[in-house]
């Protein structure tokens, strides 16, 4: 079975979030960020993304890559993402504005 939704529970009550992630296919990967506010998911579709964790809702367009995505890492001040492929490439994007959950400027 592919796995290809991360779904957001709430420990406290045991309940499960509104909100969780999709991917056109299997998550590979799954980080919280250092402050714990946002998060980051690899997928073998060749994409990442950054995520809020209330509401679960995406806080980056899709982070493109030449082949799927094996892992993420945020950096501790939350300004970049570290992205690990299957093709043997890593990637650093620049996050700040997702990270810290406010719009991109234009």
């Amino acid at each position: 079975m592919m796995d290809t939704k991360a779904t957001v529970w709430n420990l406290v009550n045991g309940t499960k979030e509104i909100g969780s992630t999709a991917s056109k296919s299997r998550l590979r990967d799954l980080q919280t960020s250092p402050r714990g506010d946002c998060f980051a998911t690899a997928s073998e579709d060749g994409t990442a993304r950054v995520w809020s964790f209330e509401p679960v809702q995406p806080l980056s367009p899709p982070l493109i890559h030449k082949s799927a995505v094996l892992s993420v890492s945020f950096s501790s001040d939350e300004n970049l993402l570290v992205t690990a492929c299957a093709d043997g490439t890593a990637l650093i994007w620049v996050i700040t504005y997702m990270a810290h959950n406010r719009p991109i400027p234009d």
